[in-house]
C-alpha cells in the first residue's frame, strides 16, 4: 500500500497533509462503508466506553484484523508530527 499523502499549499501559506486513501482503506477493508453513517465529532472523548449494540445485526464480514489495526496505528503515529 502506498502512503498516498496529498500535499496542499493553502492561500494563507500553510501546507496541509492528508491521507484520504489510507482512511478510505481503513473503512473499506472491514466493509464498514455504507450510506447509513452516523457522524460524530472527533476526536471522541477517551472517557467513553464502547459497548456492543444489543439490537444490531452480527458482523460476519471477513477481513484482515491485523492489517486494519496496523493501518490505524500508522495513521495515529503519522498525524502527530
Amino acid at each position: 500500500m502506498q502512503l498516498g499523502i496529498k500535499i496542499t499549499k493553502r492561500n494563507d501559506g500553510l501546507i496541509t497533509l492528508t491521507q484520504l486513501q489510507l482512511i478510505d482503506s481503513i473503512i473499506h477493508d472491514p466493509g464498514l462503508q455504507s450510506t447509513n453513517e452516523i457522524v460524530c465529532s472527533t476526536p471522541a472523548p477517551s472517557s467513553i466506553l464502547l459497548h456492543r449494540d444489543q439490537n444490531g445485526l452480527p458482523f460476519y464480514k471477513p477481513f484482515y484484523y491485523c492489517s486494519v489495526i496496523g493501518k490505524l496505528n500508522f495513521l495515529d503515529v503519522s498525524i502527530h508530527i
